[in-house]
């Protein structure tokens, strides 16, 4: 990652109930007065699948595309919205 980005939040839990977003999602910020290009950088993630007798998380990469703006927050959307849960606000970046 850049210098000055950081991962501000992650959620994973989405659409688990109405209480909660329905997405699951990364918020990403910029902590400089510069313009930060995602393009070339990638987010893994896991699906946190466990299981008896070893490790069996799948992973997948997630290439980024898009910039986040000087002091200014990035949201990317991981999963597809659920039934349940809060909306979340427009996302900067949706994962396919």
């Amino acid at each position: 990652m850049p210098s000055g980005l950081v991962i501000q939040e992650i959620f994973g839990g989405g659409g688990s109930s109405a209480a909660v977003p329905n997405a699951d999602y990364i918020v990403l910020q910029n902590n400089t007065g510069t313009a930060i290009d995602l393009t070339g950088f990638a987010i893994q993630v896991s699906n946190g699948g466990g299981g008896t007798g070893g490790n069996n998380n799948a992973f997948s990469v997630i290439p980024l595309t898009g910039t986040v703006q000087p002091y200014s927050y990035f949201l990317v959307q991981l999963s597809t919205t659920f039934a349940t849960g809060t909306a979340l606000p427009a996302p900067d970046f949706v994962a396919g």
